[in-house]
């Protein structure tokens, strides 16, 4: 599924192979939504099943630490550890 909170910004799931890793999401910004060189980003998102089912933690890879959190530009890693 996809989904759009803010102009300019979306949503996405995709499947991901790796270590505790099935399903990625990922988090875009538009070419218009420009950040100035050595600003802050801060993303708050939640995810949930439709159904509102909870989730289970247990196999989460991004959960694990906050440093297997990715963040990408163009293709290459700033930070994180991929699965």
């Amino acid at each position: 599924g996809q989904n759009t909170g803010m102009n300019g910004v979306s949503g996405s799931f995709s499947e991901a192979k790796g270590k505790d890793s099935d399903t990625e999401v990922k988090i875009s910004f538009s070419e218009d939504r420009k950040v100035p060189k050595g600003a802050t980003v801060v993303v708050n998102f939640a995810i949930h099943y439709n159904d509102w089912k909870q989730m289970s933690p247990k196999d989460d890879w991004s959960f694990e630490d906050k440093n297997n959190i990715v963040v990408t530009l163009k293709g290459e890693t700033l930070c994180g550890i991929k699965p």
